[in-house]
């Protein structure tokens, strides 16, 4: 299935070719002129031979492309993540990588586009095998001061020098483990709670931040009984705003009081808290922005406020340095780190447990970015591609 004035000339790999694309069993039906490019493996996405036909997107011509190409022995549709799949089985891209490109698909606003691109470029995978590399190189050291020490071929203070190692690492993981979750945060957008008394404009609030109808308007107190969720994008920056019940004292609807009990949750787990009141109210002592969903007087002022205080937070910090993004990562880290401070703690005598120690450490930095025991991550992250990529 090539295009027809291609097949005399040949096709030169990475180099893109016009032509009529016909069906491979008649090829007087001609189904679509394209363009097609032929990367043969290992230099692929995938690290094997690879063809792309570029062709127009209308349905039809789709699926009598798929349906010629389905006629050809060994032909199928790729599974969902198949290509990426190929590809980390070949060592095209570790665990992080993949990971970026997921996210890269999903994301919704430019700081997450920008996030996820740096991480399908390898900057994690460069800091965590980095890392793993240098772990290696202590347990090596520490295997042949097991071996040979007695023997008076290995240099004096080897086992400090390693032990001081171990510690400069696990300062580095511990000053990533502090991130205050910001990479998680701006990868699943950064949590906004509306609070207040009922009657307070919280709903009207949400729905022009929204621009339509998401909540329930009405004059009638305790009108909102659950959370109510939408995602925005705020100066770039993706924002999960809730909308929550009123807040009140006196109440004998249990309804409204379980609605209450979720809005007091929700404003605790929240990143950022806007509480509606009337502009009388006298009893508010953070800052005030003085807005109305009518006819939108402060309107600008409180969105600047957000994206300002969304890039001071989370903005300039993620630029500097490659942040955590999965949860996953964070708990691998934590291990890693356990088994490195009980390395510290282990005497020189007792150093074939410390060898054990930095192999455990060494290990957990692997499942990130994929060198140990990984198939069921893997089984979790390529559900969530696209079908084929």
């Amino acid at each position: 299935m090539v295009p027809q004035d291609t097949r005399k000339k040949g096709i030169r790999p990475r180099h893109a070719h016009v032509g009529k694309i016909v069906h491979p069993q008649d090829t007087e039906n001609v189904l679509d002129t394209g363009v097609n490019l032929w990367f043969p493996g290992p230099q692929s996405f995938t690290g094997e031979d690879m063809l792309e036909f570029h062709v127009h997107g209308g349905n039809a011509v789709v699926s009598s492309i798929l349906n010629a190409l389905s006629t050809v022995p060994g032909v199928r549709m790729a599974e969902a993540g198949e290509f990426s799949r190929r590809a980390f089985d070949n060592d095209k891209m570790d665990l992080t990588t993949l990971e970026g490109v997921s996210d890269l698909i999903n994301a919704e606003t430019e700081a997450q586009r920008k996030l996820a691109v740096r991480q399908a470029h390898g900057e994690l995978f460069r800091m965590y095998e980095g890392w793993r590399v240098k772990m290696v190189q202590l347990r090596a050291q520490i295997e042949a001061y097991i071996d040979f020490s007695e023997e008076e071929n290995i240099e004096d203070g080897v086992y400090t020098q390693v032990c001081l190692e171990a510690k400069r690492l696990a300062d580095a993981i511990r000053a990533h483990l502090n991130d205050k979750r910001q990479g998680e945060i701006l990868r699943n957008g950064v949590a906004l709670s509306i609070v207040g008394p009922p009657n307070s404009g919280k709903s009207t609030l949400l729905n022009k931040l929204a621009q339509r109808q998401v909540a329930i308007v009405s004059p009638i107190a305790g009108t909102t009984r659950d959370i109510v969720e939408t995602t925005l994008d705020i100066g770039g920056y993706p924002l999960v705003v809730r909308d929550t019940a009123g807040l009140r004292k006196a109440s004998s609807d249990v309804i409204e009081i379980e609605g209450i009990r979720r809005a007091v949750e929700a404003a605790q787990e929240a990143d950022i808290r806007i509480c509606m009141a009337w502009a009388q109210s006298q009893r508010i002592n953070n800052r005030i922005v003085p807005i109305s969903c009518a006819n939108m007087f402060g309107w600008e002022s409180l969105m600047q406020l957000l994206a300002d205080d969304i890039r001071t937070a989370w903005g300039t910090s993620v630029a500097q340095q490659m942040p955590l993004t999965k949860t996953r990562h964070r708990q691998h880290l934590q291990q890693c780190l356990e088994h490195l401070d009980s390395f510290e703690s282990i005497g020189e005598d007792m150093v074939v447990l410390g060898a054990e120690e930095l192999r455990g450490a060494s290990r957990a930095l692997g499942r990130i970015t994929g060198k140990v025991g990984i198939e069921d991550v893997l089984d979790a992250l390529f559900s969530e591609f696209c079908i084929g990529k």
